[in-house]
């Protein structure tokens, strides 16, 4: 179990980054782009999903900083590192969903990261 929970924090680390990156280039393209004469930014809805990024990023990266703590402490952290796990990848899947809504036709496009 060691060996897999230590493979685990792996995952939960680049779900964590994953879900960073598209918080840093929704919010970078929903400063940018302009719709009915103001950046998308300025809109209730964008600025909903926007902030649930926020949270719930912080909040993945929390967890997961508990579970590699723990690890690095030599304490069981089986139940951490798969809450984490759990958490970190629904985050990251939640957080590309929310990007390519925020990023509309664009966002389903090869030319865009």
């Amino acid at each position: 179990m060691a060996t897999l929970d230590e493979g685990r924090l792996t995952i939960e680390a680049m779900s964590v980054g994953a879900a960073q990156r598209c918080l840093e280039l929704s919010t970078k393209y929903a400063r940018e782009r302009v719709q009915f004469g103001q950046p998308i930014f300025n809109f209730q809805a964008t600025q909903f999903k926007l902030l649930d990024m926020v949270v719930n990023v912080e909040l993945a990266r929390l967890i997961t900083y508990k579970a590699a703590w723990l690890e690095d402490q030599g304490k069981p952290n089986t139940k951490e590192v798969a809450m984490a796990k759990l958490f970190a990848s629904e985050i990251a899947q939640k957080a590309a969903t929310d990007a390519v809504q925020i990023h509309g036709g664009i966002g389903f496009t090869k030319e865009y990261p």
